[in-house]
This record gives structure tokens, sequence and C-alpha cells, in this order.
């Protein structure tokens, strides 16, 4: 038995026209959105207008105008088949319903999306990555890449999904989940995956974005920088508020540009971006070390949040207020960056709990290991870390290399420390991207091997000379601090013996 074919109603095809014409690839095309216009119209109505009245309606030609003559409407039939090409190669990819014009006619024809399913299907699981995304769960994480995989293998030709398995490939393996994620095996599968997706379709903007992401963890900035521009050009402003996109401004310098963007992520936000905004921009003022304003943003942030998993602490007006283990794994390193060695201990202990894949838990041994010293309640503690780093460096492909290096710093050894590192670099660790400007690595920066590490990102001398300005003028700004705090507390203790 024939399959009848299923056409989309007729509010379907005018709501697709309206999105069509106000589309950027028609936003100069006025005369060919009109021209379309009235092909469509006379379609649904179920008309066939003659060259002779198209020209005369559309082009302006006079009553006398002979088509035989002048071949205008010929031509912009197939401009108008052309763009309506282009439109459905880049912004139309996803759009529901395709108007196109078959053939040698200018009878336009309507279908549904021969990959629609496909389309919704995405859809879903990228509303669940999101949901999901601060749980960092195996059983979520790995749930969300087989649903990608299954979706790829069913439709093999439809290229976001190839982009969305990278994208999500490249962030979880930025989560330290060296299990569900080895960085080398992950990155290598979502370079094949980009590499696929270009392949099928070169005009799709956020491939393209992915790419540049890619680029930056070989530290090939030339060639991201490239990439991040034909994304730019395909779709400039969902470009410019992505995160990878900013990050790459970040690592760069390129502090105007990154602020730019981020207002304009700001001013186009919605509701489910409302929540990491706040994290997002104090992640940058970390890296710029910033610690005061990082860490009210991100207490800021928190007060909106619909869900606290603390809410006794929140109304205690304890700092710990947030949903993601992300969070306070970057609050343990704004304490850090702001009382030195020992703060954030439970901040990190807490979010590499709460990752439930023991993410980031470097940060924790980092903190105990200088606590041990001056707290005495923490030197058991500390011992104990000291035999968890043990056992774990005899299992080193099950865990982390930044978690590891952080592990060393916090015990001194320093070469273990950028060996890790080294092995972060070679297997393209997105964390490694901002390497010259994380404030938790200062205790390497003197070491010739770390020197030899920034050496081989390749930066320009520009952005060194920058990345070691920011890190003066911070330590200005500390000491200036300390200072501040020593002579406040000794004009209480001369009030005091005053008294």
């Amino acid at each position: 038995m024939m399959k009848i074919e299923e056409r989309p109603e007729k509010e379907e095809v005018l709501k697709e026209f309206e999105r069509l014409s106000s589309s950027k690839t028609f936003l100069k095309q006025s005369t060919l959105v009109e021209f379309l216009r009235v092909l469509v119209k006379s379609a649904l109505n179920r008309k066939n207008p003659t060259e002779h009245e198209l020209g005369v309606k559309v082009f302006g030609k006079p009553d006398a105008w002979r088509p035989d003559r002048e071949a205008v409407v010929r031509e912009n039939t197939r401009r108008l088949r052309r763009f309506l090409k282009a439109y459905y190669q880049e912004e139309g990819l996803d759009d529901l319903v395709v108007i196109d014009l078959n053939g040698r006619g200018r009878k336009p024809r309507f279908s549904y999306n021969s990959k629609r399913h496909a389309v919704a299907e995405l859809r879903r699981i990228v509303e669940e990555w999101d949901r999901l995304f601060p749980q960092m769960l195996s059983r979520f994480s790995g749930r969300i890449v087989a649903m990608l995989e299954h979706l790829i293998e069913e439709n093999p030709s439809y290229s976001p999904a190839y982009t969305t398995l990278a994208e999500v490939l490249i962030t979880y393996t930025m989560c330290d989940d060296p299990i569900g994620f080895p960085v080398a095996i992950s990155i290598r599968k979502a370079q094949e995956a980009i590499d696929k997706s270009l392949t099928l379709n070169d005009k799709f903007w956020k491939s393209h974005l992915i790419a540049g992401a890619l680029y930056c963890c070989r530290f090939e900035w030339a060639k991201a920088e490239k990439a991040f521009q034909r994304a730019s050009n395909l779709d400039s402003e969902r470009t410019r508020r992505h995160f990878w996109y900013r990050s790459y401004l970040l690592a760069l310098g390129k502090i105007q540009e990154e602020s730019s963007c981020e207002y304009l992520a700001e001013r186009t936000r919605s509701k489910s971006d409302e929540l990491y905004l706040n994290a997002i921009h104090a992640l940058k003022l970390y890296i710029m070390r910033d610690f005061n304003q990082a860490r009210w943003h991100l207490v800021f942030g928190a007060m909106s949040w619909d869900w606290i998993p603390d809410i006794r602490a929140y109304q205690m007006g304890a700092d710990l207020i947030a949903d993601s283990w992300l969070v306070n794994v970057l609050m343990a390193c704004i304490c850090l960056g702001e009382t030195g060695p020992g703060g954030g201990l439970h901040y990190g202990a807490r979010g590499s709990w709460e990752s439930h894949v023991e993410a980031f838990y470097g940060i924790e041994v980092l903190c105990l290991m200088n606590l041990k010293a001056s707290w005495e309640h923490c030197k058991e503690q500390a011992e104990r870390a000291l035999k968890w780093v043990k056992k774990r460096e005899g299992q080193r492909e099950m865990h982390g290399s930044v978690s590891l290096a952080l592990s060393y710093v916090g015990l001194e050894r320093m070469d273990d420390a950028i060996g890790q590192l080294r092995k972060a670099c070679e297997d393209g660790n997105p964390l490694m991207v901002f390497l010259h400007l994380w404030p938790i690595f200062d205790p390497l920066r003197e070491h010739a091997g770390f020197k030899a590490l920034i050496s081989d990102m390749r930066l320009p001398a520009s952005v060194e000379t920058w990345a070691t300005d920011l890190r003066l003028h911070s330590y200005e700004l500390i000491e200036s601090q300390r200072q501040r705090k020593e002579y406040d507390r000794q004009q209480r203790q001369e009030e005091l013996d005053l008294d």
C-alpha cells in the first residue's frame, strides 16, 4: 500500500514563511521576500499566477510588459531557489516546515522537514542535559551520551546531533570525570564528531564554534580564531553568547570584547540561562583575580535559585548557597585566592562529594595539607588525605591529571604536579586553556618546568605580558588588604589596651 505523504497545515506554512522572511539570509532581499509571499499565498489558495502577473505585481512592470523579452521573473525564480537552499542549510536547518521550489516551475512545495523527528528528539536530549548537568552522576551523563549516539545511529546524516555530541563530550571532559570521560579518548571522540558534522554541513554555526574550542584545547590559536570567525559570520549573536567563545576571548586577554559578549548574554538571557550566568561571570572574575567580586556574584546568583541543598545554612547566612557542585568547587578556589592556602575546605569537600565522581578532589587535598600545620583538628584528616593520594597514584588511569596535580601541589611535590599538568595539556584537557591564568597554580609559577609548559602553549607575547601584569596587580592588592587587616587589628588591640 502506498504511504500517504503527510503535509503541513496552512497555519504552519504561514508561520514558516514569517520565520524565513525575518531571517538573516533574507534580511536584505525584500523583493525576493515579496516574490515568495505572492507564490506562497497563491499556492495556499490553489492559484497559479502567470509570469506576466508576477512581473507586474512583484517587479513593478507596466501592463504592456512582455515576459518573452525580459526574463526578470525567471531570473528571480532561480535566485529565490538559491536563497531558499542557503536558508535551509543554515538558519532553517531545524525548522519544522520546509518551503522549496522544485524543478523549473514557480509553484512552491510545502513539506515537513525530513528530519523533524530527529530535531524534536535532539531538543529533548538537550533539555535533559541542561536539567541534569549540575548533578554529574555517571548514570545521567552516560545516558545523555548514549541517547545522542543512538540518535546519530538512527539519523546518520543529521549534522546537529554530531555537533551536540561533541559539545557534550568536551563539556563533561572539563568536569574532571576521568572514569566516565577520560580526557584523551573523549576529546578524540569530540573531534571525530565535529569533523563528521562539518562534512555533512559546513554552514551550521555551532559546528564551527565547537571546532574552535577543540583547537583551543590544542593551543592552535590561529585555527581557533578562524573557526570562531566562521561561526560568528553564520550567527554572530549566538556565537558571542556561547561559553566556549567567551572562554577563548578570556584566555587571549581580549577582555573588552568578552565584556561585550557578556553584556549580550545578560540582555538576551532566558530563565534557564539565569541560573548560570552569575557563575560564569564569577569564573571570569576569579581568573581575573578579582576574588571579592567573584564571591559576591556567586552568592548574589544563588539568592534567586529555586533549590538550595542546605536551607538551614542559607538562613543562618552561610556562604554555601548553591545547587551545583561546580559552584561549590569554584567557591573553594575563590577562598584559596582570597586567603591563601587553607581556605575553602568546606566548599571543596562538598563540591567533590556532590559531583558523585570525586571531581576536583585535589582542591580538598590542597586545603587539608595546608591546614595541617595550623589547625590541630585537621591533622588527622590531612594524614588520611595523604594516604588517599598515595592509593590513587597506583590507579592514575582512574583519576584526573588536574586533581592529581592539585594534590601534589598540596604535598609540595612540584615536579610531579607539573608532570600531571603536562599530561593534561597533551591529552587536550579544556581546563588547560587557562593554565597561564589559573590562580590556584600560582605556587608553580617560578618552576622551570611550569614556565616550559606555558611556553608550549604558544601564546602571543602580549598575552603573556598581560597575564604577568594581572598577577602582579593581584599580589599587590592582596598584600595591601593584608596590611589593612593587620592595621585594623592593631588599632582594635590598642583600643582594648587603653580600656
